[in-house]
């Protein structure tokens, strides 16, 4: 699934505001797998609906290795990813 594909499921938008400072590390949910595992070729890759990401808000933050991400959704229903 790409970009355009979940930018067209973003179809509202939240009044909700967001910090600007990620949130802690040990925030994360206790039952999330931080572990990064090989997936098998013959594996599909995983699709996540991009409501199931945000919750009703507008941002979510994303630990890749040491490194913190914001996935944002603009109000014109596009993602935007930044460090």
């Amino acid at each position: 699934m790409g970009t355009r594909s979940l930018a067209r499921d973003l179809r509202y938008t939240s009044n909700m505001s967001a910090p600007d400072d990620p949130p802690a590390l040990n925030s994360v949910p206790p039952n999330l797998d931080s572990t990064d595992r090989p997936r098998a070729e013959h594996e599909p890759p995983r699709v996540l609906a991009s409501q199931d990401l945000f919750l009703g808000r507008n941002e979510v933050w994303i630990k890749h290795h040491d490194q913190m991400y914001r996935l944002r959704r603009t109000t014109s229903g596009k993602l935007y990813l930044c460090k």
